[in-house]
């Protein structure tokens, strides 16, 4: 018998992610080896969330991959739904602004060039 899909409850996952990125729950994490600039991690005690581009540009498709405590993939969701995409491009947005302190970045920034003389 074939394995049945978990898509649902892999949707029911991504919505839960997003929630508790939104409201500040959940530290992504940016790879930093090559190849990953569009991967965003997630760990929990037992598992791992990825969130990536399918495409490795950044853009959609977006998926979402769980791997478990031995780094073994266990499940992913690439659905070409555009509501799943949808909602994966928001996980993806909010897992990248999270993880690359996307505020923090912004405001020195804007404090750096704020205190320097405009020529």
């Amino acid at each position: 018998m074939p394995p049945k899909s978990n898509d649902e409850r892999l949707i029911k996952i991504a919505e839960a992610l997003l929630a508790r990125t939104e409201a500040g729950k959940i530290e992504w994490e940016a790879r930093d080896y090559p190849g990953a600039d569009d991967q965003f991690d997630y760990s929990t005690t037992w598992n791992t969330i990825t969130v990536k581009s399918v495409d490795g540009d950044g853009q959609r498709p977006y998926g979402m991959y769980i791997k478990n405590e031995n780094g073994l993939e266990v499940d992913h969701l690439i659905n070409m739904d555009l509501g799943v995409q949808n909602l994966l491009s928001d996980l993806y947005s909010a897992a990248r602004y999270i993880a690359l302190d996307v505020d923090n970045n912004l405001d020195k920034l804007l404090d750096e060039l704020s205190s320097e003389d405009p020529e």
